[in-house]
């Protein structure tokens, strides 16, 4: 087994609607693979790859603590 593969998105997610769920999904598959070297040079690994939607816009962001959570807004 290659160490490497370890180090990738292991699942994604997308909010369920209709319409968009699909071009929701291949945009973050896209962004997957995109950031796969990145992932492997650093030995990061992410379980869930999801969008997400907030009401509040102030709410977006990076909040780095223990559990290291990274929001990413696109």
């Amino acid at each position: 087994m290659n160490l490497g593969d370890l180090h990738k998105v292991w699942e994604i997610k997308a909010l369920k609607r209709k319409p968009g769920e699909e071009e929701a999904k291949k945009n973050l598959e896209k962004i997957a693979k995109q950031v796969q070297p990145i992932m492997r040079k650093h030995k990061w690994r992410v379980k869930l790859l999801s969008e997400f939607c907030l009401n509040n816009p102030t709410l977006l962001g990076l909040n780095v603590g223990a559990g290291i959570h990274v929001k990413l807004r696109l």
